[in-house]
């Protein structure tokens, strides 16, 4: 995600709530920033995210809609990539 929807955030439940994250998909315990430095292009997908429901509890759902990115991670270079740092 980039920062300006990073900064949205209050805490991890809201995370798995707008990125429609399952707690047993991902704990949600750490992040890592990327610089993207001029004239260095990164090609990446940019789209709202979808609404996730249980399939065994319908009733339960996570809203989604933020903006997220997807990218492939082998076009990083660690030199960019900051320390992995928890969510808090």
């Amino acid at each position: 995600m980039q920062k300006v929807e990073f900064d949205k955030l209050t805490s991890k439940s809201d995370w798995g709530r707008r990125f429609a994250v399952w707690k047993r998909w991902n704990e949600h315990g750490e992040f890592v920033t990327y610089t993207i430095l001029p004239g260095q292009p990164l090609k990446v997908c940019e789209g709202r995210v979808s609404t996730q429901t249980n399939e065994n509890a319908p009733e339960f759902t996570l809203e989604g809609d933020a903006i997220q990115i997807v990218l492939d991670p082998t076009q990083l270079k660690k030199n960019y990539t900051g320390p992995r740092q928890k969510t808090g």
